[in-house]
């Protein structure tokens, strides 16, 4: 019996559950954190929730995508450590993401054209890896901007108002003789 022959298939069959099940993960945006800017960049911390539907744990990697909202390059993403994405369970991958201030100035035009329809598209593409294998993604993102409306009274707030923040947006501003509520 030609044990090398044995070993070889083993090998080779793990490793293409492996590759299999990186090229099968799913991917969805949940928040962000850690919002900044720095040296011409906004900079923050993106929650990606990677679903894994394989029975294999998965480690991933590896990250190297690129943000662009319609067709507009605005920035990267970063995966900083390694995760691993248990068997036929999701967990949020957390990627580090840098848009360039040039970079959405150039894409003021799409930003501008977004605004009118509501609705922005970005588009994250590149490559994810994990387990000695690489897979392209491409992964469209749509958010609907909300339509604000806009009920401000002119009010100058001083130091001897007392401010309430009543649910999502409102906030009630108390002051010596009315009250007003401000909602965005």
């Amino acid at each position: 019996m030609n044990y090398t022959l044995i070993i070889a298939l083993v090998i080779g069959g793990y490793l293409y559950l492996k590759a299999r099940a990186v090229t099968n993960l799913t991917y969805r945006v949940g928040g962000i954190e850690g919002l900044s800017l720095f040296r011409s960049q906004i900079q923050f911390k993106l929650n990606v929730i990677v679903f894994n539907p394989s029975n294999t744990s998965i480690t991933v990697d590896y990250a190297q995508v690129n943000l662009a909202l319609q067709n507009s390059y605005i920035g990267k993403c970063i995966l900083q450590q390694k995760q691993v994405i248990k068997a036929l369970s999701e967990d949020t991958v957390q990627i580090f993401v840098s848009i360039g201030l040039l970079d959405l100035v150039q894409a003021i035009p799409d930003i501008l054209g977004s605004v009118k329809s509501r609705l922005l598209n970005f588009r994250v593409t590149g490559i994810v890896g994990g387990e000695g294998v690489k897979a392209n993604i491409d992964i469209p993102i749509s958010i609907t901007i909300p339509k604000v409306q806009k009920t401000f009274k002119k009010v100058t707030l001083t130091a001897n108002e007392k401010y309430e923040f009543v649910k999502g947006s409102e906030v009630k501003v108390i002051t010596n003789k009315q009250q007003y509520k401000l909602v965005a």
